[in-house]
């Protein structure tokens, strides 16, 4: 699938939808976000502004939301100043403590009216019930039509949709022009050339790549380049059985991380660094590249480096397997709905039009305004004064437009959460230095032995 950031709109009309979807609903009975604080946090419109005739819940996963989503933030906003018989409670936990009431929430029948969730439960709970069904409101709404195929899809359970991306994924690697120029190197294409880097900045006191394991699921743009093994084309045999995750090519992989390894590429402290201590040496400059997202463009901008501050997809490989042209752009975690809300047609009509708002055109620049990539594919142009303010999310955009493959889903999302911890377990264990190539992937296939 071809991805472009300023793609036309085709759809000419956007309907409410006030249906609950899926015919009758089932019984609910059955990136990285700071860790740090864990207090939560509530916001409303103003008292002036909502008349409270009609309200619902939005449950986040970071403990501030306006300063941590600032673009989900916006948009509630935005929408409540629009609807003000509407009020839309706005709360927000830190990353592992939301993840965790969740799972609760969802076993005692208590889920949010709306909340935020990772893909692997929510396609459990949808599974049971849990879930509102969107089938009705993406054709009502003409989404198929705005939005990338594996974007609508991405929480689709026995055919049927509980769930949208709250926005679009893109991941890879972060760079430092400068520190690549200080050493007369240029940024690395290709394997051998970042290996050669690796070399070049370790005897010189310079990280190549930012990482902390104390945060495994921070393997974004490496999982990118498992992607250059032919991880999407022999994945689903490998879940099923047929073949094994310790095979040659995916081990070939590994080696190469380990190669980086021992070239001195990742932090001497990585096996007890966060993923915000890599954040923090990037931003001083003490490391290369570093492996994240677009969602940190706006603290980015905020180094004294921002004008050297780039994005890249990652290297390719020469031994590699299948299109080395690969992006990652792909559904982030999805917004989901509880099936609960279509026992109130008041409230039901409220979150399903907040919907509608937040994934049409409106919503989108709104987000883009707030540095962050929508789930749709905006049809409006970016003027050149954004962008100049903003360099270092206008170089993601420059990415964004490159003639580039995309995956359908991350790789971590293949399959159950406990496969993504192994996953991202295996690579870290590298990394590390703590098991080899083979045995790295050896886990991998325990964990998949026992999810079958």
């Amino acid at each position: 699938m071809k991805n472009k950031w300023l793609s036309v709109l085709l759809c000419a009309a956007i309907t409410v939808s006030l249906l609950t979807g899926c015919g009758e609903q089932k019984g609910a009975d059955n990136t990285a976000s700071d860790s740090g604080s864990s207090a939560k946090t509530e916001e409303t419109a103003p008292e002036a502004e909502s008349s409270g005739k009609v309200s619902f819940d939005l449950s986040m996963h970071v403990a501030n939301v306006e300063e941590q989503e600032p673009a989900v933030h916006a948009v509630v906003q935005a929408y409540m100043k629009e609807h003000p018989d509407v009020t839309i409670n706005l709360t927000g936990e830190e990353t592992n403590e939301h993840y965790n009431k969740m799972k609760m929430d969802s076993q005692a029948g208590t889920l949010p009216d709306v909340f935020f969730n990772l893909l692997a439960p929510s396609k459990e709970m949808a599974a049971k019930g849990d879930l509102y069904c969107l089938d009705d409101f993406i054709k009502e709404n003409g989404l198929e039509e705005i939005m990338n195929e594996n974007m609508v899809k991405s929480l689709e359970v026995d055919g049927s949709v509980y769930g949208l991306p709250y926005q679009k994924l893109v991941t890879g690697f972060w760079y430092n022009q400068a520190l690549f120029d200080e050493y007369e190197l240029e940024v690395p294409s290709d394997y051998e050339e970042l290996l050669e880097a690796a070399k070049v900045f370790h005897e010189n006191g310079i990280v190549t790549i930012a990482k902390g394991a104390q945060d495994s699921y921070s393997v974004w743009g490496t999982m990118g380049l498992l992607c250059r093994f032919g991880y999407f084309d022999r994945i689903d045999d490998i879940l099923d059985g047929k073949e094994k995750f310790n095979n040659p090519d995916f081990v070939n992989f590994y080696g190469k991380l380990d190669e980086l390894r021992e070239a001195g590429a990742f932090p001497s402290n990585v096996s007890t660094s966060t993923y915000y201590d890599a954040k923090e040496m990037f931003m001083s400059g003490k490391a290369a590249m570093f492996d994240s997202g677009t969602w940190e463009s706006a603290y980015l901008e905020s180094s004294e480096y921002k004008d050297d501050i780039a994005f890249s997809w990652g290297v390719s490989f020469e031994d590699g397997v299948g299109d080395q042209n690969l992006s990652m752009q792909v559904p982030h975690a999805p917004l989901c709905i509880s099936a609960k809300v279509a026992e109130d047609p008041e409230k039901e009509a409220a979150v399903l039009d907040f919907f509608k708002f937040y994934y049409s055109d409106a919503g989108a620049k709104i987000m883009i305004e707030n540095l962050c990539t929508p789930p749709t594919n905006y049809s409006g142009e970016l003027e050149e004064a954004f962008l100049a303010e903003h360099p270092v999310f206008g170089k993601v955009i420059d990415a964004m437009n490159e003639d580039t493959v995309s995956p359908v889903m991350q790789p971590d999302n293949v399959s159950t959460e406990a496969y993504g911890n192994a996953l991202y377990d295996s690579i870290y264990g590298v990394i590390n230095g703590v098991y080899t190539p083979e045995e790295s992937c050896s886990m991998v296939d325990d964990e998949i032995a026992l999810d079958q």
